[in-house]
Protein backbone atom coordinates (compact mmCIF):
# COMPACT_ATOMS: atom_id res chain seq x y z
CA UNK A 1 0.00 0.00 0.00
CA UNK A 2 1.08 3.47 -0.51
CA UNK A 3 2.09 5.30 2.31
CA UNK A 4 0.84 8.79 2.82
CA UNK A 5 3.70 11.14 2.85
CA UNK A 6 5.36 13.02 5.93
CA UNK A 7 6.14 16.08 6.67
CA UNK A 8 9.42 15.35 6.19
CA UNK A 9 9.06 13.97 2.43
CA UNK A 10 6.56 16.80 1.85
CA UNK A 11 9.54 19.06 1.92
CA UNK A 12 11.25 17.35 -0.02
CA UNK A 13 9.44 17.20 -2.92
CA UNK A 14 8.11 20.85 -2.52
CA UNK A 15 11.98 21.95 -2.99
CA UNK A 16 13.40 19.63 -5.07
CA UNK A 17 15.48 20.88 -7.90
CA UNK A 18 15.13 24.05 -6.08
CA UNK A 19 11.06 24.52 -6.95
CA UNK A 20 9.46 27.52 -5.24
CA UNK A 21 6.63 29.43 -6.21
CA UNK A 22 8.44 32.71 -7.55
CA UNK A 23 5.07 34.48 -5.91
CA UNK A 24 1.84 33.68 -4.01
CA UNK A 25 -0.22 32.33 -7.52
CA UNK A 26 2.46 30.48 -9.23
CA UNK A 27 1.80 26.51 -9.78
CA UNK A 28 5.43 25.18 -10.38
CA UNK A 29 5.98 22.05 -12.72
CA UNK A 30 9.47 20.11 -12.03
CA UNK A 31 10.49 17.87 -14.98
CA UNK A 32 13.32 16.62 -13.17
CA UNK A 33 12.14 15.27 -10.52
CA UNK A 34 9.49 12.56 -11.54
CA UNK A 35 7.34 10.27 -9.87
CA UNK A 36 6.43 6.95 -11.71
CA UNK A 37 3.53 6.00 -13.97
CA UNK A 38 0.57 7.57 -14.00
CA UNK A 39 -1.73 6.15 -11.31
CA UNK A 40 -5.31 8.28 -12.22
CA UNK A 41 -5.51 8.42 -8.07
CA UNK A 42 -8.31 10.87 -8.53
CA UNK A 43 -10.35 8.84 -11.50
CA UNK A 44 -13.79 7.61 -8.89
CA UNK A 45 -17.03 8.52 -8.19
CA UNK A 46 -19.81 7.18 -5.61
CA UNK A 47 -22.94 5.59 -7.07
CA UNK A 48 -23.37 6.98 -10.58
CA UNK A 49 -23.59 3.19 -11.87
CA UNK A 50 -26.88 2.00 -13.44
CA UNK A 51 -27.78 -1.45 -11.81
CA UNK A 52 -28.62 -2.42 -15.44
CA UNK A 53 -24.91 -3.46 -16.44
CA UNK A 54 -25.38 -2.61 -19.98
CA UNK A 55 -26.81 0.67 -19.92
CA UNK A 56 -23.49 2.36 -19.94
CA UNK A 57 -21.00 1.16 -22.60
CA UNK A 58 -17.82 0.10 -21.51
CA UNK A 59 -16.08 2.66 -23.22
CA UNK A 60 -17.17 5.05 -21.17
CA UNK A 61 -15.27 3.76 -18.25
CA UNK A 62 -12.26 3.21 -19.71
CA UNK A 63 -11.83 6.79 -21.23
CA UNK A 64 -11.62 8.21 -17.79
CA UNK A 65 -9.36 5.26 -16.45
CA UNK A 66 -12.00 4.37 -13.67
CA UNK A 67 -10.10 3.32 -11.32
CA UNK A 68 -12.89 3.63 -7.33
CA UNK A 69 -16.32 2.71 -6.90
CA UNK A 70 -18.39 2.89 -4.08
CA UNK A 71 -22.27 1.18 -3.47
CA UNK A 72 -24.81 0.17 -1.47
CA UNK A 73 -27.97 0.58 -2.95
CA UNK A 74 -28.87 3.86 -1.32
CA UNK A 75 -32.38 6.02 -1.66
CA UNK A 76 -34.44 2.82 -3.13
CA UNK A 77 -38.04 2.64 -1.28
CA UNK A 78 -39.95 -0.40 -1.07
CA UNK A 79 -38.89 -2.93 -2.16
CA UNK A 80 -35.26 -2.07 -2.00
CA UNK A 81 -35.06 -0.32 1.62
CA UNK A 82 -33.00 -2.52 3.16
CA UNK A 83 -31.90 -5.03 6.10
CA UNK A 84 -33.68 -2.89 8.95
CA UNK A 85 -37.18 -3.98 6.72
CA UNK A 86 -36.27 -7.82 6.60
CA UNK A 87 -34.09 -10.03 4.08
CA UNK A 88 -36.54 -9.46 0.78
CA UNK A 89 -35.53 -6.05 0.97
CA UNK A 90 -31.86 -6.32 2.05
CA UNK A 91 -32.11 -8.51 -1.39
CA UNK A 92 -32.81 -5.93 -3.08
CA UNK A 93 -30.48 -3.02 -2.22
CA UNK A 94 -27.36 -6.76 -2.43
CA UNK A 95 -28.44 -7.45 -5.81
CA UNK A 96 -27.99 -3.26 -6.48
CA UNK A 97 -24.76 -3.48 -5.28
CA UNK A 98 -23.50 -6.81 -6.82
CA UNK A 99 -24.72 -5.62 -10.17
CA UNK A 100 -22.52 -2.64 -9.63
CA UNK A 101 -19.88 -4.13 -8.30
CA UNK A 102 -19.70 -6.55 -11.64
CA UNK A 103 -19.54 -2.85 -14.07
CA UNK A 104 -16.50 -2.13 -11.72
CA UNK A 105 -14.73 -5.11 -11.81
CA UNK A 106 -14.98 -5.54 -15.94
CA UNK A 107 -13.03 -2.46 -15.78
CA UNK A 108 -10.98 -3.43 -13.22
CA UNK A 109 -11.93 -1.20 -10.64
CA UNK A 110 -11.97 -1.77 -7.01
CA UNK A 111 -15.34 -1.53 -5.45
CA UNK A 112 -15.56 -0.40 -1.75
CA UNK A 113 -19.34 -1.55 -0.50
CA UNK A 114 -21.56 0.97 1.99
CA UNK A 115 -22.42 -1.41 4.66
CA UNK A 116 -24.48 1.17 6.30
CA UNK A 117 -27.00 2.21 2.87
CA UNK A 118 -27.26 -2.20 2.49
CA UNK A 119 -28.61 -1.92 6.22
CA UNK A 120 -30.75 0.79 5.06
CA UNK A 121 -30.22 3.92 6.95
CA UNK A 122 -31.51 6.24 4.72
CA UNK A 123 -35.06 4.43 5.35
CA UNK A 124 -35.14 4.59 8.93
CA UNK A 125 -37.94 5.67 11.24
CA UNK A 126 -37.99 6.83 15.17
CA UNK A 127 -38.69 3.49 16.17
CA UNK A 128 -36.30 1.24 14.16
CA UNK A 129 -32.74 -0.69 15.17
CA UNK A 130 -29.94 0.72 15.42
CA UNK A 131 -26.82 -1.29 15.79
CA UNK A 132 -26.28 -2.13 19.73
CA UNK A 133 -29.57 -1.16 20.81
CA UNK A 134 -29.85 -2.03 24.54
CA UNK A 135 -27.11 -3.64 24.44
CA UNK A 136 -28.23 -5.85 21.79
CA UNK A 137 -25.55 -6.78 18.72
CA UNK A 138 -27.12 -9.80 17.64
CA UNK A 139 -29.21 -8.40 14.55
CA UNK A 140 -26.30 -6.14 13.58
CA UNK A 141 -23.92 -9.17 13.91
CA UNK A 142 -25.96 -11.38 11.57
CA UNK A 143 -26.36 -8.93 9.00
CA UNK A 144 -22.47 -8.41 8.75
CA UNK A 145 -22.29 -12.07 8.63
CA UNK A 146 -24.94 -12.53 6.02
CA UNK A 147 -23.63 -9.96 3.59
CA UNK A 148 -20.07 -11.47 3.73
CA UNK A 149 -21.97 -15.00 3.02
CA UNK A 150 -23.70 -13.47 0.34
CA UNK A 151 -20.33 -11.57 -1.22
CA UNK A 152 -18.70 -14.91 -0.99
CA UNK A 153 -21.09 -16.66 -2.61
CA UNK A 154 -21.23 -14.59 -5.62
CA UNK A 155 -17.33 -14.09 -6.32
CA UNK A 156 -17.56 -10.75 -5.30
CA UNK A 157 -14.48 -10.15 -2.84
CA UNK A 158 -11.53 -9.57 -5.22
CA UNK A 159 -10.94 -5.78 -5.83
CA UNK A 160 -13.66 -5.51 -3.05
CA UNK A 161 -13.06 -2.62 -0.09
CA UNK A 162 -14.82 -2.86 3.07
CA UNK A 163 -16.25 0.61 4.04
CA UNK A 164 -17.09 -0.06 7.73
CA UNK A 165 -19.77 2.60 8.29
CA UNK A 166 -20.59 5.86 6.25
CA UNK A 167 -20.95 9.12 8.04
CA UNK A 168 -21.37 8.79 11.27
CA UNK A 169 -20.97 12.39 12.03
CA UNK A 170 -23.76 13.35 10.54
CA UNK A 171 -26.53 12.36 11.84
CA UNK A 172 -28.90 10.82 9.05
CA UNK A 173 -26.84 7.78 8.85
CA UNK A 174 -25.82 7.53 12.91
CA UNK A 175 -28.75 8.14 15.76
CA UNK A 176 -26.37 6.97 18.40
CA UNK A 177 -23.28 8.47 20.12
CA UNK A 178 -19.43 8.46 18.52
CA UNK A 179 -18.66 5.22 21.77
CA UNK A 180 -21.37 2.99 19.86
CA UNK A 181 -20.01 3.44 16.49
CA UNK A 182 -16.95 3.39 17.69
CA UNK A 183 -17.82 -0.31 19.43
CA UNK A 184 -19.73 -1.20 15.54
CA UNK A 185 -16.36 -0.45 14.36
CA UNK A 186 -14.02 -2.44 16.52
CA UNK A 187 -16.86 -5.27 16.14
CA UNK A 188 -16.82 -5.35 12.62
CA UNK A 189 -13.29 -5.17 12.08
CA UNK A 190 -12.58 -8.04 14.30
CA UNK A 191 -15.47 -10.19 12.62
CA UNK A 192 -13.90 -9.38 8.48
CA UNK A 193 -10.28 -10.54 10.03
CA UNK A 194 -11.20 -13.86 11.35
CA UNK A 195 -12.50 -15.40 8.23
CA UNK A 196 -9.61 -16.34 6.22
CA UNK A 197 -12.20 -15.53 2.82
CA UNK A 198 -11.84 -12.10 3.91
CA UNK A 199 -7.96 -11.89 4.57
CA UNK A 200 -7.45 -9.85 1.21
CA UNK A 201 -10.18 -7.75 1.18
CA UNK A 202 -8.91 -4.08 2.61
CA UNK A 203 -11.17 -2.56 5.66
CA UNK A 204 -11.18 1.56 5.18
CA UNK A 205 -12.43 3.98 7.67
CA UNK A 206 -13.60 6.01 9.40
CA UNK A 207 -15.24 7.56 6.40
CA UNK A 208 -16.44 10.67 8.64
CA UNK A 209 -17.53 13.89 6.88
CA UNK A 210 -15.55 16.34 8.75
CA UNK A 211 -11.71 16.41 8.48
CA UNK A 212 -9.22 14.66 10.39
CA UNK A 213 -8.56 17.93 13.70
CA UNK A 214 -7.28 17.37 16.86
CA UNK A 215 -10.40 19.28 18.18
CA UNK A 216 -12.71 16.42 16.52
CA UNK A 217 -13.34 13.81 19.25
CA UNK A 218 -14.92 11.33 16.28
CA UNK A 219 -11.29 11.68 15.15
CA UNK A 220 -9.35 11.31 18.62
CA UNK A 221 -11.77 8.94 20.01
CA UNK A 222 -11.75 6.59 17.22
CA UNK A 223 -8.13 6.61 16.53
CA UNK A 224 -7.15 5.77 20.42
CA UNK A 225 -9.55 3.24 20.26
CA UNK A 226 -8.52 1.15 17.12
CA UNK A 227 -5.14 2.01 18.80
CA UNK A 228 -5.86 0.05 21.72
CA UNK A 229 -8.02 -2.21 20.27
CA UNK A 230 -5.87 -3.42 17.23
CA UNK A 231 -8.42 -2.51 14.30
CA UNK A 232 -6.52 -0.34 12.45
CA UNK A 233 -7.42 -0.29 8.68
CA UNK A 234 -5.81 -1.19 5.73
CA UNK A 235 -6.84 2.64 4.28
CA UNK A 236 -7.91 5.88 6.43
CA UNK A 237 -10.63 7.34 4.65
CA UNK A 238 -12.92 10.54 4.76
CA UNK A 239 -14.54 13.24 3.10
CA UNK A 240 -13.43 16.22 1.85
CA UNK A 241 -16.79 18.15 0.74
CA UNK A 242 -16.83 21.41 3.00
CA UNK A 243 -17.16 25.04 2.51
CA UNK A 244 -15.23 26.38 -0.93
CA UNK A 245 -12.83 28.65 1.39
CA UNK A 246 -12.63 26.75 4.22
CA UNK A 247 -9.10 25.90 4.89
CA UNK A 248 -9.37 22.44 6.12
CA UNK A 249 -10.73 21.49 3.11
CA UNK A 250 -8.26 20.97 1.43
CA UNK A 251 -5.89 17.58 1.53
CA UNK A 252 -2.53 19.94 1.61
CA UNK A 253 -4.37 20.71 5.29
CA UNK A 254 -5.16 17.63 6.00
CA UNK A 255 -1.70 15.61 4.91
CA UNK A 256 -0.50 17.05 8.01
CA UNK A 257 -3.55 17.22 10.63
CA UNK A 258 -4.03 13.67 10.06
CA UNK A 259 -0.45 12.70 10.26
CA UNK A 260 -0.03 15.16 13.41
CA UNK A 261 -2.90 12.83 14.83
CA UNK A 262 -1.19 9.80 13.93
CA UNK A 263 2.16 10.08 15.63
CA UNK A 264 0.28 11.45 18.69
CA UNK A 265 -1.90 8.17 19.03
CA UNK A 266 1.17 6.00 17.91
CA UNK A 267 -0.68 4.58 14.84
CA UNK A 268 1.16 3.15 11.34
CA UNK A 269 0.67 5.37 8.09
CA UNK A 270 -1.69 3.71 5.28
CA UNK A 271 -3.26 4.48 2.62
CA UNK A 272 -5.36 7.43 2.36
CA UNK A 273 -8.66 7.35 0.24
CA UNK A 274 -10.84 10.82 0.07
CA UNK A 275 -13.65 8.29 -0.76
CA UNK A 276 -15.46 11.81 -1.43
CA UNK A 277 -14.35 14.98 -2.52
CA UNK A 278 -15.71 17.88 -4.17
CA UNK A 279 -18.98 19.91 -3.33
CA UNK A 280 -21.40 20.21 -6.32
CA UNK A 281 -20.60 23.91 -6.93
CA UNK A 282 -16.72 22.43 -7.58
CA UNK A 283 -18.31 20.11 -10.06
CA UNK A 284 -16.95 21.99 -12.95
CA UNK A 285 -13.51 21.92 -15.23
CA UNK A 286 -11.33 24.33 -13.03
CA UNK A 287 -12.51 22.73 -10.10
CA UNK A 288 -12.22 19.10 -11.23
CA UNK A 289 -8.27 19.63 -12.29
CA UNK A 290 -7.56 21.59 -8.92
CA UNK A 291 -8.88 18.32 -7.03
CA UNK A 292 -6.95 16.10 -9.32
CA UNK A 293 -3.79 17.85 -9.06
CA UNK A 294 -4.06 17.59 -4.96
CA UNK A 295 -4.82 14.12 -5.00
CA UNK A 296 -2.22 13.40 -7.43
CA UNK A 297 0.43 15.01 -5.62
CA UNK A 298 -0.06 12.78 -2.11
CA UNK A 299 -0.67 9.72 -4.52
CA UNK A 300 -4.18 9.52 -2.48
CA UNK A 301 -7.31 7.32 -3.64
CA UNK A 302 -10.37 9.84 -4.88
CA UNK A 303 -14.01 9.13 -5.19
CA UNK A 304 -15.93 12.14 -6.53
CA UNK A 305 -19.46 12.90 -4.28
CA UNK A 306 -22.64 12.46 -5.45
CA UNK A 307 -25.13 15.13 -5.21
CA UNK A 308 -27.77 13.51 -7.08
CA UNK A 309 -30.78 11.42 -5.28
CA UNK A 310 -33.63 9.07 -6.07
CA UNK A 311 -32.41 7.19 -9.32
CA UNK A 312 -30.75 9.57 -10.53
CA UNK A 313 -27.99 8.88 -7.60
CA UNK A 314 -27.52 5.46 -9.57
CA UNK A 315 -26.48 7.40 -13.23
CA UNK A 316 -24.77 9.89 -14.92
CA UNK A 317 -21.27 9.09 -12.92
CA UNK A 318 -21.77 11.13 -10.17
CA UNK A 319 -22.39 14.22 -13.33
CA UNK A 320 -19.36 12.92 -15.74
CA UNK A 321 -21.90 11.95 -17.93
CA UNK A 322 -25.12 13.50 -18.88
CA UNK A 323 -28.00 12.40 -21.46
CA UNK A 324 -29.11 13.72 -25.32
CA UNK A 325 -31.87 12.63 -27.93
CA UNK A 326 -28.75 13.69 -30.68
CA UNK A 327 -25.47 12.14 -28.93
CA UNK A 328 -22.32 12.89 -30.58
CA UNK A 329 -18.37 11.90 -30.59
CA UNK A 330 -18.87 8.34 -28.49
CA UNK A 331 -22.07 7.07 -29.46
CA UNK A 332 -23.47 5.31 -26.99
CA UNK A 333 -27.17 5.14 -26.54
CA UNK A 334 -28.25 8.44 -24.99
CA UNK A 335 -25.06 9.19 -22.69
CA UNK A 336 -23.04 12.25 -23.59
CA UNK A 337 -19.85 13.92 -22.11
CA UNK A 338 -20.76 16.88 -19.10
CA UNK A 339 -18.21 19.75 -19.03
CA UNK A 340 -16.16 17.27 -16.51
CA UNK A 341 -15.97 14.03 -18.25
CA UNK A 342 -13.87 15.45 -21.12
CA UNK A 343 -10.99 16.56 -18.16
CA UNK A 344 -11.10 12.83 -16.54
CA UNK A 345 -10.76 11.56 -20.28
CA UNK A 346 -7.52 14.05 -21.10
CA UNK A 347 -6.26 13.43 -17.36
CA UNK A 348 -6.21 9.29 -18.27
CA UNK A 349 -5.61 8.91 -22.17
CA UNK A 350 -3.46 12.02 -23.04
CA UNK A 351 -1.19 12.13 -19.65
CA UNK A 352 0.71 9.27 -20.40
CA UNK A 353 4.78 9.07 -19.39
CA UNK A 354 5.61 9.93 -15.68
CA UNK A 355 4.34 12.04 -13.87
CA UNK A 356 7.12 15.17 -12.07
CA UNK A 357 6.83 17.59 -8.86
CA UNK A 358 4.89 19.71 -8.33
CA UNK A 359 4.02 22.78 -6.27
CA UNK A 360 0.58 24.54 -5.73
CA UNK A 361 0.27 28.26 -5.96
CA UNK A 362 1.30 29.40 -2.34
CA UNK A 363 -2.49 31.03 -1.74
CA UNK A 364 -4.08 27.84 -2.26
CA UNK A 365 -6.21 28.70 -4.92
CA UNK A 366 -5.08 27.31 -8.35
CA UNK A 367 -2.87 24.03 -9.17
CA UNK A 368 -1.67 21.88 -11.84
CA UNK A 369 -0.78 18.28 -12.28
CA UNK A 370 1.91 16.60 -14.88
CA UNK A 371 3.54 14.41 -16.87
CA UNK A 372 6.78 14.23 -19.45
CA UNK A 373 6.17 11.94 -21.87
CA UNK A 374 7.92 10.68 -24.56
CA UNK A 375 6.10 12.67 -27.31
CA UNK A 376 5.00 15.76 -24.98
CA UNK A 377 4.96 17.61 -21.36
CA UNK A 378 1.37 17.84 -20.63
CA UNK A 379 0.28 20.27 -17.85
CA UNK A 380 -3.91 20.15 -16.49
CA UNK A 381 -4.09 23.04 -14.46
CA UNK A 382 -7.19 25.47 -12.35
CA UNK A 383 -8.31 26.95 -10.05
CA UNK A 384 -10.44 26.05 -7.19
CA UNK A 385 -13.59 28.02 -8.33
CA UNK A 386 -12.56 31.49 -8.90
CA UNK A 387 -11.35 33.96 -11.60
CA UNK A 388 -8.08 35.59 -11.33
CA UNK A 389 -4.34 35.57 -13.20
CA UNK A 390 -1.81 32.78 -12.16
CA UNK A 391 1.38 31.28 -13.58
CA UNK A 392 2.13 27.88 -14.73
CA UNK A 393 5.70 27.69 -14.38
CA UNK A 394 7.96 24.86 -15.68
CA UNK A 395 11.13 23.97 -14.34
CA UNK A 396 13.52 21.51 -15.63
CA UNK A 397 13.30 21.88 -19.56
CA UNK A 398 16.70 19.57 -19.97
CA UNK A 399 14.58 16.87 -19.04
CA UNK A 400 12.19 17.83 -22.66
CA UNK A 401 15.13 17.88 -24.40
CA UNK A 402 15.86 21.49 -23.82
CA UNK A 403 19.49 21.26 -23.65
CA UNK A 404 20.42 24.95 -23.35
CA UNK A 405 19.92 27.13 -20.45
CA UNK A 406 17.66 29.64 -22.28
CA UNK A 407 15.91 29.82 -25.79
CA UNK A 408 12.47 29.57 -27.14
CA UNK A 409 9.53 27.30 -26.28
CA UNK A 410 6.15 26.79 -28.16
CA UNK A 411 3.17 25.96 -25.52
CA UNK A 412 0.03 24.90 -27.04
CA UNK A 413 -2.88 25.21 -25.30
CA UNK A 414 -6.89 24.22 -24.87
CA UNK A 415 -9.35 25.10 -22.77
CA UNK A 416 -11.98 22.55 -20.51
CA UNK A 417 -15.67 24.30 -21.00
CA UNK A 418 -18.79 24.67 -19.30
CA UNK A 419 -20.34 25.31 -16.42
CA UNK A 420 -23.72 23.21 -16.57
CA UNK A 421 -23.06 20.06 -15.30
CA UNK A 422 -26.42 18.63 -17.03
CA UNK A 423 -25.39 20.18 -20.44
CA UNK A 424 -23.99 18.04 -23.50
CA UNK A 425 -20.34 19.27 -23.73
CA UNK A 426 -17.98 19.21 -26.95
CA UNK A 427 -14.14 18.14 -26.16
CA UNK A 428 -11.49 20.86 -24.83
CA UNK A 429 -10.94 24.02 -27.36
CA UNK A 430 -8.09 24.57 -28.85
CA UNK A 431 -6.49 27.79 -28.08
CA UNK A 432 -3.33 27.49 -30.49
CA UNK A 433 0.02 28.17 -29.97
CA UNK A 434 2.10 30.38 -28.01
CA UNK A 435 6.39 31.01 -27.98
CA UNK A 436 7.72 32.09 -24.63
CA UNK A 437 11.06 32.58 -23.80
CA UNK A 438 12.76 30.37 -21.07
CA UNK A 439 16.06 31.05 -19.13
CA UNK A 440 17.75 28.33 -16.46
CA UNK A 441 15.85 25.53 -17.76
CA UNK A 442 12.61 27.50 -16.55
CA UNK A 443 9.30 28.89 -18.36
CA UNK A 444 6.60 30.87 -17.18
CA UNK A 445 3.01 30.01 -18.90
CA UNK A 446 0.46 33.33 -17.95
CA UNK A 447 -3.07 31.66 -17.13
CA UNK A 448 -5.85 34.89 -17.16
CA UNK A 449 -9.03 33.01 -15.97
CA UNK A 450 -11.95 35.52 -16.82
CA UNK A 451 -14.68 32.96 -15.61
CA UNK A 452 -14.67 30.37 -12.73
CA UNK A 453 -15.57 27.50 -14.12
CA UNK A 454 -12.22 26.85 -17.27
CA UNK A 455 -9.55 24.40 -16.83
CA UNK A 456 -6.60 24.29 -18.57
CA UNK A 457 -4.32 22.04 -20.81
CA UNK A 458 -0.69 23.20 -21.77
CA UNK A 459 1.67 21.07 -23.97
CA UNK A 460 5.18 21.05 -25.01
CA UNK A 461 6.82 18.91 -27.66
CA UNK A 462 9.90 17.14 -26.61
CA UNK A 463 13.12 17.34 -28.76
CA UNK A 464 14.52 14.53 -29.50
CA UNK A 465 18.33 14.23 -31.17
Amino acid sequence: MQLILSLTTLATCAIAGSVLPRDSNTAVEDLAATRGSPKHWASGFIYGIPDNEDQVAQHWYEDIGFRWGRTGGAQYGAPKRGWNWGRTEYQGRLQSTLSNYRSMRKVGAECIIYPHDIWGTDSLNSSSYWPGDNGNWQPYEAFVKALMEDLASNNALEGLVWDIWNEPDIEVFWKRDTQRWIDLYIRTHKILRADSRFANVPITGPSLAWRPMSSNKWWTSWLQAIADAGTVPDQYSYHLEGDLNAQDNDPQYTNQSLGALLRQHGLPERQVSINEYAAFNEMIPSGYAWWISRLERFDWIGLLGNWQGGTTLHDLFANLLTKSRNPRDYGASDYAAAPGYHVYRYYARNMTGVRVGTTGSEDGRFDAYATLGEDRVRVLAGPKVRSGQWKVQVEGLAAAGYADASGSVDVESWEFQGSNAFAVTGPPAYKGVKTYQYSSGSVIIPVSQTNNYTAHAFEIAVKKG
